[in-house]
This record gives C-alpha cells, structure tokens and sequence, in this order.
C-alpha cells in the first residue's frame, strides 16, 4: 500500500499509477515513460519506490524505484533498456560516471536526469528520475535516495544564492552561473 506524505510525495510502489499524474509535465513524462517500466516483473521484489513533485517557482520531480528480480526477467528488463537510445552527452553538472552499471540515460542539461542502473550480481534493478531547474533541486533528493544510487559528483543540494557571497552555491549552481556568465 503507498503511503501518501503530502499533496505531492508518495512513497510505497502502489503509488505508481500517481507518479505519472498531470503534475508530470510532457518533457519529464516522456522520459519516465521510457526508462521506467511500465509494469515491475512478478518477480519483482520492490525495496524503494518514492514519487515527489514540489513546485516552489519552476517544477520539480523525483522518482525513485529499485527492485530486485529473478535473472529471467532482470535479463529482459536490461536488453529492453539497451535498446533506448540513451544520451550521449551526460557528463552534467559535474557527473563523472555512475556507481552501477548504467543501462539507460536520458539527461538534460537544464532539467537532470533520468536513468536506470542494473546489479547483475543481485538482479536488481534502480530507476532514478531527478528534474529540476536552473542546476538546483528543491527537493532533498538525497533524503530519499541512496548515496550509492546518485550519479558520481552530482550535486544539486544547497541554497542556489547567485550574488550571494555569504552562502555560495552549490557545484551545480556554480556550473549555472558559469554558463550564464553571471557573477
């Protein structure tokens, strides 16, 4: 059963038919709908699964879901997410590389990510959408999911305080001003 925290975050894999709400909007939709699945396999054995949209100015979105599975359907899941065409260029916002074996990635420059990540040693699979804007989340993102399930120096954390010299931006903020040449 999903727990329902507040208007927007639900937590509990019965929340999936409210994830993909009209909160979502189509840009972030789309990339849901191509990396995450559209069913979990019954063999799915769900550890995590977090949907929060919180939109203070501009939208923002976290969707997290990991769940193991038997190697017969880890196997179909991982050949189905080779078969996305993944960005080529994800290497935003400061990322280096990714923990877990990446099988999909949709990344943007301005918005995040959506990615799946597999570990074939426990055919476990984790999906991560995190979209925000102007290189800086609203939400905690790091209070739902898993350090060792975040993209490799990725940081979105942080008052963004452009101008602000008492309180610097987070790496991602400090990206953005570069970007914008703002000072």
């Amino acid at each position: 059963m999903a727990e329902h925290v507040s208007n927007s975050e639900y937590v509990g894999i019965d929340a999936r038919s409210s994830y993909v709400s009209t909160e979502h909007d189509a840009s972030n939709r789309e990339a849901l709908y191509t990396i995450f699945p559209e069913t979990v396999p019954k063999s799915a054995k769900v550890s995590d699964f977090v949907y929060y949209y919180y939109n203070p100015w501009d939208p923002n979105y976290l969707v997290y879901l990991v769940y193991d599975c038997s190697e017969e359907d880890f196997e179909v899941e991982c050949q189905r997410l080779r078969q996305i065409d993944s960005s080529a260029r994800y290497a935003y916002y400061g990322v280096t590389g990714f923990p877990y074996k990446l099988e999909a990635v949709l990344a943007n420059a301005y918005y995040g990510f959506t990615y799946c990540l597999s570990d074939a040693d426990n055919h476990r699979l984790i999906y991560v959408q995190i979209y925000h804007c102007n290189y800086f989340s609203d939400i905690d993102y790091t209070r739902y999911i898993a350090k060792d399930h975040l993209p490799l120096g990725y940081d979105a954390t942080g008052e963004m305080s452009i101008g602000n010299t008492c309180c610097p931006p987070p790496p991602t903020g400090r990206k953005f001003q570069e970007v914008r040449n703002i000072v």
